[in-house]
């Protein structure tokens, strides 16, 4: 089994370890609880870790520029959902990239964005919210399991991004919520929650 973990999260080298200590007491227990789930499985993720933490962990690190660069990623991204739904149309990739590569290996896809899986994420760079949609619509769009670990999404002032954030919300198979309020904002934003767990955040364990 492969999993591939993406995300907000997936920033600069040191930022999960070193930035924030909340994110950092979720992704090391998580890790280890899907190791102890999957005892054979390979992880691979685009947030960026120490060489201690990838040793220690045992995962794999890909290149953050799967996911987002700085560097013309809305274009690189919307090529990507040209490429796999011209897939879906011919059943051949006319064009494979390292991150379409990436999902078709994985079996389980894996979001953590935390706290920026919404209008927050645009702080981090031009059109990111809007790009992580994209990266997360890739693997739904090719039928893998795609679930979002201890999400607080929202808000969603973006008129350009509101819709696509409900289609890709909806098409995720689990999204774990930690935050009462997000509910709320969900709710009011008629996101549709089937697939919404209400849970306590895993930084708390």
């Amino acid at each position: 089994m492969k999993i591939l973990l993406i995300g907000q999260t997936t920033l600069h080298w040191g930022r999960m370890e070193y930035g924030n200590i909340g994110n950092f007491y979720i992704i090391e227990p998580f890790i280890r609880e899907l190791h102890k789930s999957f005892p054979n499985a390979e992880i691979s993720t685009t947030l960026q870790m120490s060489d201690r933490f990838i040793e220690e962990e045992k995962i794999k690190v890909l290149p953050m520029s799967l996911y987002y660069s700085w560097d013309n990623d809305k274009a690189k991204a919307e090529e990507e959902i040209n490429i796999v739904e011209n897939y879906l149309k011919t059943g051949f990739f006319s064009k494979m990239t390292p991150y379409i590569e990436a999902v078709q290996e994985a079996d389980l896809i894996i979001d953590f964005s935390g706290d920026i899986w919404g209008d927050n994420a645009n702080f981090l760079g031009d059109d990111r919210f809007y790009v992580g949609l994209l990266k997360n619509k890739i693997p739904q769009l090719l039928g893998k399991t795609n679930v979002m670990l201890a999400g607080s999404p929202g808000p969603f002032s973006n008129k350009d991004t509101y819709e696509l954030a409900k289609e890709v919300y909806k098409n995720f198979d689990l999204v774990t919520n930690r935050e009462s309020l997000s509910r709320k904002i969900l709710q009011k934003n008629e996101f549709d929650l089937s697939k919404t767990v209400d849970l306590a955040c895993p930084a708390f364990l």
